[in-house]
């Protein structure tokens, strides 16, 4: 477990987050900002304005273990010590969303939530032009073919 931040060099504000999965967690923080789709709207609005190049990523603490009590006690004195100085916002996240999944019941709840609900007529159009130059692949013509041929009869 790692506990890292991501500082602006230009104002000394700090975001703080917790991951398993080390640098791959700050290539997926950057992915999400570069695209302007970051969860924590306070770092993706300093990252619009501050641009990519003031950001530094440390790992500030390493954990054996998530549960020891030495850990969390690390945890928090890091945190309050972080928390007094200028900052972003604390976001300890709980692990990484690359490990979870919708279980049967709720995909099964999803699915009903959206049986018979219809694109509206603009969403229509929009996967229409995004659709059109695109090659079909055989699986996409064949089903194709089938709805055309179900609608007729």
């Amino acid at each position: 477990m790692l506990i890292y931040t991501i500082t602006n060099s230009v104002n000394g504000k700090v975001y703080v987050g917790q991951t398993t999965v080390g640098v791959g967690r700050w290539y997926r923080h950057k992915s999400h900002l570069r695209n302007g789709k970051h969860d924590n709207s306070h770092l993706q609005n300093a990252w619009n304005k501050y641009g990519e190049n003031v950001w530094v990523w440390s790992i500030v603490d390493r954990a054996t273990t998530k549960n020891s009590d030495a850990h969390k006690a690390g945890v928090r004195s890091k945190e309050n010590r972080i928390r007094a100085s200028n900052q972003i916002r604390i976001q300890m996240e709980r692990g990484d969303f690359d490990d979870r999944h919708h279980t049967s019941e709720t995909k099964e709840k999803i699915q009903q939530t959206l049986l018979g609900s219809k694109h509206t007529k603009r969403r229509r159009e929009n996967i229409s032009k995004s659709l059109k130059g695109k090659p079909w692949s055989a699986a996409r013509r064949s089903a194709q073919n089938r709805r055309n041929n179900n609608a007729v009869g």
